[in-house]
């Protein structure tokens, strides 16, 4: 909260970058710790369930900023809706602070032995489905403002649709069984990855036949052309070559 309220004074993008750097490290800080209290505090046949709402509010509370930043940059800027988003967090720390203290029992009994290597296998699978999603999430509002034409305080609401998904799925892993919700989740992550790889690279193909074709018509302008001479084109490519006799200007 202090790190995205003090974006407010800020005007160097270098400061900028640090103090994203920093709010970075306390959200990756947070999210462990919040999840071992809600452990510690639940019990053994209801952890599952908690836990899922824990991840489901946590979405619902990503979907709603999103939401209301958006409205609240056309309102007051960028700047003053950092501030305001900030506050929240304020009373909460208060308030954490004026709860009980916090057990000092640091060792806990092991309930089950995990095989290691099942452990570094989703370890490993949660980077990769890591890596995939912030690609999508950093690129999106991008891809909402340069291809469906957007304005940039309203790109922000296209991010919740994919915070939408994750909220619906935190809350059907509540009455689902471990490893049918982890086996359901990650064959839905690979077919939206699939998809999002071949719509990328038919967008790319045709941004770069458009790019071709600019720069054919660009060269096309500067040929100075007789007029009872016909232009020799290749019709697959579009460039168009001239005859002997023909020359090029340098305008």
């Amino acid at each position: 909260s202090i790190f995205l309220g003090g974006l407010f004074w800020l005007n160097n993008i270098h400061t900028m970058v640090t103090f994203l750097f920093l709010l970075a490290i306390g959200v990756s800080t947070f999210h462990p710790l919040a999840i071992a209290i809600v452990r510690e505090n639940s019990k053994k046949h209801q952890r599952g369930h908690y836990l899922s709402l824990f991840s489901a509010a946590g979405t619902a509370g990503i979907i709603v900023a999103s939401l209301l930043f958006g409205f609240s940059v056309q309102i007051w800027g960028w700047k003053i809706t950092c501030l305001l988003l900030s506050l929240p967090g304020y009373f909460l720390g208060y308030a954490y602070l004026k709860s009980k203290k916090d057990k000092k029992n640091l060792k806990t009994e092991a309930e089950k032995k995990t095989k290691q290597g099942y452990v570094y296998l989703f370890f490993i699978s949660m980077g990769i489905r890591s890596l995939g999603l912030w690609a999508i999430l950093s690129f999106l509002p991008l891809y909402a403002t340069d291809y469906l034409g957007l304005k940039p305080e309203v790109s922000a609401w296209i991010v919740s649709i994919i915070f939408i998904g994750t909220l619906v799925g935190s809350l059907i892993s509540r009455k689902s069984i471990f490893r049918t919700a982890v086996l359901i989740s990650l064959t839905i992550v690979t077919l939206v990855y699939g998809v999002t790889y071949s719509i990328d690279i038919e967008e790319a193909n045709i941004y770069s036949k458009e790019i071709n074709i600019d720069r054919n018509v660009e060269n096309i302008n500067t040929l100075i052309i007789p007029e009872n001479n016909n232009q020799i084109c290749d019709s697959l490519t579009g460039i168009c070559n001239p005859p002997p006799g023909w020359y090029l200007t340098n305008n």
